[in-house]
């Protein structure tokens, strides 16, 4: 779920949903985050960053995913995310960089958020894909 000025997601929510085909992440202690596909009706509630988490559901592999649209700061130009701080998305990617089924790790970002620059560190998690509104990259 889209935070502060992120790229609003509403309409590929509201797509997705009707068939059934989208999980949200959920903070969990212990700096780890739980993918859950919310039941139908489900409330959301705000968590403790003041973004939108579903009540309920059922929990969803990260590798059985085809595609992760993550929420970021920027992207360097090698393609690695930069993040709020926390790393939570760090460490849930970092247990799957081995796997052989891995879903696609997509950046919607607006064009202003690409950095000329590498910042990126090896534990950073990297973006497949970085849509912009001029368009797509890939990494």
């Amino acid at each position: 779920m889209p935070a502060s000025n992120e790229v609003s997601l509403d309409l590929l929510n509201k797509e997705a949903s009707i068939y059934n085909k989208i999980s949200i992440p959920v903070v969990k202690p212990d700096k780890q985050l739980q993918f859950i596909k919310p039941k139908t009706d489900c409330e959301f509630a705000l968590n403790q960053f003041n973004i939108l988490e579903p009540t309920e559901g059922i929990e969803v592999e990260v590798n059985s995913h085809d595609l992760i649209i993550v929420p970021s700061v920027g992207v360097d130009k090698n393609g690695f995310r930069l993040g709020y701080g926390g790393g939570y998305y760090d460490r849930v990617f970092a247990n799957h960089k081995s796997s052989l089924k891995k879903p696609l790790l997509i950046g919607l970002l607006f064009s202003f958020q690409k950095i000329n620059d590498a910042f990126g560190e090896s534990h950073d998690m990297k973006f497949d894909h970085v849509f912009t509104e001029l368009g797509e990259e890939k990494f």
